[in-house]
């Protein structure tokens, strides 16, 4: 048997009606009354306005009325169906070796979905619920799926390379290309172009239409790392909108640890953050942000920081970032102590293997080392280059006060 849908929506059984009852005619037909049953069939399907084909194998169905008294109105025929072996295609991606298994209620125009049932190498999803209208997709769905990411990123090859295993649970309902998502997401481990999460845990609403998408939420996962970047115990909320694996995200970030260069923040907070990625490129951005305390191998910082006007992007594993002014509380490190530093104009660069960076200026407040005590101390262009933990520095300038 086929199936088809053209570039408009018409399906090729768009003409095909059941006629009315003649009681005029000798033999009357109940339609409504069938008993239809497929065994070991075969159906083509293809639908040009949404990118689908496909092939269902070995398909067995069973259709008998769900009560044959019932009036006109409101009949409903009970449905078994089963297929395996069966092929499915999105966009000139296919999937092979999907086993189907539903139990349901239909009539011409409504489905009760009691259990639908999808197994591939892709992903396990059961699905219960209603569809409303047959001719314009109109659905409301409970779902519970598990999806196998790094089958999916081989598969169908969407350019993001995708790794590991998320759980979701929650409600999809839609009409046509719309459609409207709540749900959770769980995840033990996942990896997306140089990006990894731990023990993920997503709560998330939004709506999308084809590959476009727009969603709300709050994530939690115990370990983030991207590049040099490692944040522990990571809270983000607000919204991500994009188009397949291009998105832009803005709200905020709070991580009990961030970690890169050497260095380690302490209760970090990003406020009206701003991230996108977009072929192959991230870049980030926070008008400010604030931590508890820092320490690197050499020192360690009290009293909490500040900085304002982070950006950030990272590309071909190299990492671009600069921060218009970072301000720290005490600083200490052996038997030197600062009280208060400013720096500005701070311009940092990694290949992944030396990190260089660059202030045009540092501030530091009174200082005591070896007991001898100074007043402020001006710094003009220091250079830090960071190589397996070391730390070599330069300076142009000093101008120490009293």
């Amino acid at each position: 048997m086929w199936v088809s849908f053209d570039a408009q929506g018409r399906s090729n059984f768009r003409n095909i009606h059941i006629p009315p009852p003649e009681p005029n005619q000798r033999i009357l037909f109940a339609y409504s009354t069938a008993h239809v049953e497929l065994k070991n069939s075969q159906v083509h399907y293809g639908d040009v306005l949404h990118s689908l084909s496909g092939e269902g194998r070995n398909l067995r169905a069973t259709i008998q009325p769900d009560d044959p008294n019932a009036p006109s109105s409101s009949w409903m025929n009970t449905v078994v169906f089963s297929s395996t072996n069966s092929t499915f295609v999105y966009d000139g991606r296919p999937i092979n070796d999907i086993d189907i298994e539903a139990r349901g209620r239909v009539n011409q125009i409504r489905a009760e979905i009691q259990d639908l049932t999808l197994r591939s190498p892709i992903a396990e999803t059961h699905l219960q619920g209603v569809m409303g209208d047959w001719r314009n997709l109109r659905y409301t769905l409970n779902v519970t799926s598990t999806v196998d990411l790094t089958q999916a990123s081989d598969i169908l090859q969407t350019g993001t390379t995708l790794r590991g295993a998320g759980n979701f649970v929650g409600t999809v309902t839609g009409d046509g290309d719309h459609y409207q998502v709540d749900g959770t997401i769980k995840s033990d481990a996942l990896a997306a172009d140089g990006v990894r999460l731990q023990a993920l845990n997503v709560s998330a609403k939004g709506s999308g239409e084809g590959k476009s998408y727009d969603f709300n939420g709050r994530a939690v996962a115990q370990l983030l790392t991207a590049g040099d970047f490692q944040l522990n115990a990571v809270q983000i909320t607000g919204g991500v909108m994009g188009t397949g694996s291009d998105f832009r995200w803005v709200g905020e970030l709070r991580a009990a640890a961030e970690k890169s260069y050497g260095t380690t923040i302490t209760g970090l907070i990003l406020r009206d953050a701003r991230a996108e990625y977009r072929d192959g490129v991230l870049t980030a951005s926070a008008p400010q942000f604030s931590g508890n305390s820092l320490a690197s191998s050499t020192a360690k910082v009290q009293n909490g920081i500040q900085a304002n006007d982070l950006r950030v992007k990272i590309e071909n594993g190299k990492t671009n970032a600069t921060i218009a002014t970072a301000k720290a509380g005490k600083i200490q490190s052996g038997d030197m102590a600062v009280n208060g530093v400013t720096a500005r104009a701070i311009d940092i660069k990694s290949d992944g293997n030396v990190t260089n960076v660059t202030v045009q200026q540092v501030e530091l407040g009174e200082a005591n080392a070896f007991g001898a005590q100074t007043g402020s101390i001006n710094i003009a262009g220091v250079r830090l280059a960071v190589h397996n933990g070391r730390v070599q520095g330069t300076t142009n300038d000093i101008a120490a006060g009293t």
